[in-house]
């Protein structure tokens, strides 16, 4: 842009900032990452973005919902750009972050039976106990017990990032 007025249709960061819910911040680092195009500047040297900016920032920000990576989400603006036009690579990057999320979902669902069993534990020592004394804790004994199935199963589920 040349002028130092932009024209009404043109807005700077901080409206697209609140039109899109995502940081200043946020944005730029968008922008030198590629995940979106760098807007133009006025002579001052403010970016200066239009509707289609906020709509792909948009866009962006949905797929980060979906759980896709900024890479993943630079391989679909490219797509929907039209600089590859094929509807099979969003359908097999689709499937992989299913079977990525099925994955973190079985590792959770067995840390929820652990800790529902944990619990149970807790819960059964403490109604044997009399009510004023201080016991000793037999899910944290067994945590603390390099060797016990239950240290070697947690130890494998924070291999899968889970902690």
């Amino acid at each position: 842009m040349s002028s130092t007025h932009a024209p009404a249709s043109v807005l700077r960061i901080g409206e697209v900032a609140r039109q899109t819910g995502l940081a200043a911040d946020t944005i730029r680092f968008y922008e030198r990452l590629q995940v979106v195009r760098r807007p133009p500047r006025s002579n001052g040297g403010f970016r200066l973005y239009t509707g289609a900016d906020i709509r792909e920032l948009r866009f962006v920000r949905r797929l980060q919902a979906l759980g896709l990576s900024l890479a993943e989400i630079r391989q679909l603006t490219a797509v929907r750009t039209g600089r590859q036009a094929v509807c099979s690579q969003v359908r097999d990057l689709f499937t992989r972050k299913l079977d990525h999320v099925r994955e973190q979902i079985r590792v959770l669902q067995a840390l929820e039976r652990e800790l529902e069993s944990d619990l149970r534990t807790c819960t059964e020592r403490l109604a044997a106990e009399d009510p004023g004394a201080t016991a000793e804790c037999p899910v944290l004994d067994t945590l603390d017990d390099e060797a016990s199935p239950l240290s070697r199963s947690r130890s494998k589920r924070s291999s899968f990032g889970v902690s």
